[in-house]
């Protein structure tokens, strides 16, 4: 199985405060999504409107704002019932472990994420099978090459901060998630600064 995509932080933290935004603006009555808010709430290079998907008309159509930085995309989802959201965190929600429902929270920029990486998987061999022969009487043995790999999922949080870590394959992300059974929405209760819970509904 082919590991999942790992989702931008920088990006999922501008889209997760778009989606805040333009979930209040339409709670409001606002109708010019792109001229009120988006073009306020991200900067232009970062806003990929060729690749974006708005022309019909909010609620009830779906929306798909691109953002883009450097290699990095990531898409805003404004779904029909008028439900925004990011799909980065989307797919990180239903990636976690457990069947209760997941808060993807991002933890405020300079967190130290210098941990121990996960425990690396065997795989089966990608690079196949290399001979060496030896002549008189013909011996042939079968080189098997196997590369431990750390592929991308949650894992306990090494900080023990929370459950789970998102490891991207490369690193430990700013992505944790606790289960959840807070209603739908901004958990107001919590004293976080700058960091972003979106509920999964």
């Amino acid at each position: 199985m082919d590991p999942l995509p790992s989702p931008s932080e920088q990006l999922c933290e501008v889209g997760l405060e778009l989606a805040s935004r333009l979930n209040r603006y339409e709670e409001s009555g606002g109708t010019s999504h792109l001229e009120d808010v988006v073009s306020v709430a991200v900067s232009a290079d970062m806003f990929d409107r060729a690749a974006s998907v708005v022309g019909k008309p909010r609620p009830g159509w779906r929306w798909e704002i691109r953002l883009r930085d450097g290699r990095d995309v990531e898409t805003v989802v404004g779904h029909a019932n008028g439900r925004w959201s990011v799909e980065g965190i989307d797919m990180l929600e239903h990636a976690a472990p457990g069947g209760s429902p997941c808060v993807v929270v991002i933890e405020p920029p300079g967190t130290d994420l210098e941990f121990k990486p996960p425990p690396a998987e065997k795989t089966s061999p990608s690079t196949g099978v290399s001979y060496h022969r030896l002549y008189g009487p013909l011996v042939a043995f079968g080189m098997r090459k196997a590369t431990a790999h750390r592929l991308p999922r949650w894992h306990p949080d090494p900080a023990r901060r929370f459950r789970l870590r998102y490891w991207n394959g490369e690193r430990w992300s700013r992505f944790v998630t606790d289960s959840n059974d807070a209603s739908p929405g901004w958990d107001e209760s919590l004293d976080w600064g700058n960091r972003y819970r979106l509920p999964k509904l």
